[in-house]
């Protein structure tokens, strides 16, 4: 394992072409140490076997975590994040953490509770089969897909991630679930997964949140009086984008919500403002309706502003300062999208997470009308201000199933891509 880790800082900074070998011949070997530690674990038979087992599924789960961490590593091509594991379920015990990786066989999953050993369960099927599944899903949240075909392939990966595990989860109270994916699951809306037993989506049972950097800022949930928001954003049409005209009433209505709050909208949304506004500690929420894009290629990750762009590789220069003594609770953006046919291109969101320093980050796995985002973004603040220390999670969830009861947003295309990452508190 330590060699895979050296062999993995060698390639940090090496160009493009030569980061190749990383995908193709480096992530293969730490899914092959996943594959044997975890094999091995089920086939072991001794006096001590339940420990053997436990300590090989652990070694495997931090296996996966050494990988995530080299991804993101690999993404911005340094050395940014070490290997140091956190065991996430223990910052909250109603949270399950589910770590998964799919194989050249099989999809398997580990589930962490708090103050629990492990569980391992697994789908037997070929790589090829199980991202064709979750392909199939992805492609079918669609408005132009019939509701019986998208809740069949929906429903086909809850019994793969949810159902092996349902009585668990009911067992110990769960209320979130936080998942650190890996491969096609990235792309996934999880919220969106159906359950064919009850006819309820994942979201109407739990709240849920993503983890990929495993570097969580130590937080709580926001009071009513924390509130003090940076709100920027890009409404009229720029540097060959479009309009997005409904972020005008999303910044005005949230700037209302929450008084304690500034706006830069338009001609007034540049670097040079964004850097001097989000160095005054007063903020401690940042939110972004501007266009952008998430990409595997941390050069193709980027904001859009008045006069230019930001790239994700200048986003701590942006947005952290020697003179703030705290970072960012929660930066959002709302109007984002992946890079199209970048299968991988989740790795810009948490890059964004990552350098931002906020300890939560929301964002869009795909571009979503400004006007249903608008009315999620405003539930959001309005959830986060009437609820005080709800956790953030629940917050978007409670966003998500506004839209989902509504009779014009109720298809998981509209609220199902919002996704937060990092601390769900």
């Amino acid at each position: 394992m330590s060699r895979l880790d050296e062999l993995r800082l060698d390639l940090v900074g090496l160009d493009p072409e030569l980061q190749f070998s990383y995908r193709h011949q480096i992530e293969p070997v730490y899914l092959g140490l996943v594959r044997l530690l975890l094999e091995t674990a089920q086939t072991t038979d001794s006096p001590g076997q339940a420990s053997w087992q436990q300590t090989r599924v652990q070694e495997a789960q931090r296996t996966l975590i050494s990988l995530q961490l080299s991804e993101l590593n690999n993404f911005f091509r340094e050395t940014c994040l070490e290997a140091d594991a956190i065991a996430l379920e223990e910052l909250d015990e109603s949270a399950a953490v589910f770590y998964t990786a799919l194989l050249s066989d099989r999809l398997a999953v580990i589930l962490s509770l708090a103050g629990e050993p492990p569980i391992l369960y697994e789908t037997q099927k070929p790589r090829t089969e199980l991202e064709e599944g979750l392909s199939l899903m992805l492609a079918s949240i669609n408005p132009a897909v019939a509701d019986e075909e998208r809740l069949e392939r929906s429903a086909q990966v809850y019994d793969w991630l949810i159902r092996p595990v349902q009585e668990v989860l009911q067992q110990h109270q769960i209320e979130t679930l936080v998942f650190v994916p890996d491969g096609k699951l990235r792309n996934l809306p999880l919220g969106a997964l159906y359950d064919r037993t009850s006819g309820e989506y994942l979201i109407q049972q739990y709240a849920i949140a993503l983890n990929q950097s495993l570097e969580l800022v130590e937080a709580g949930s926001l009071a009513q009086g924390e509130f003090h928001v940076l709100l920027g954003g890009l409404s009229e049409p720029h540097q060959g984008f479009a309009a997005i005209p409904a972020v005008e009433a999303e910044m005005t209505q949230i700037a209302e919500l929450l008084p304690q709050s500034q706006s830069l909208l338009n001609q007034a949304f540049t670097r040079e403002a964004l850097v001097a506004q989000s160095r005054n500690d007063a903020f401690n929420v940042i939110h972004l309706a501007t266009h952008g894009q998430f990409s595997s290629r941390a050069d193709e990750t980027f904001l859009l502003t008045w006069e230019g762009r930001i790239n994700v590789q200048d986003l701590d220069v942006v947005l952290r300062s020697p003179t703030r003594p705290n970072p960012i609770d929660l930066l959002v953006l709302s109007a984002c999208q992946t890079a199209r046919g970048d299968d991988r291109a989740t790795l810009g969101i948490a890059g964004f997470a990552l350098r931002s320093g906020a300890r939560s980050t929301l964002a869009t796995l795909w571009s979503v009308q400004d006007e249903p985002t608008a009315e999620l973004m405003i539930e959001f603040y309005r959830q986060l201000w009437a609820n005080s220390g709800q956790k953030k999670a629940e917050s978007l969830r409670q966003a998500q199933l506004a839209l989902l009861r509504s009779s014009e947003y109720q298809h998981p295309a509209y609220w199902s891509p919002f996704v937060l990452l990092g601390n769900w508190l």
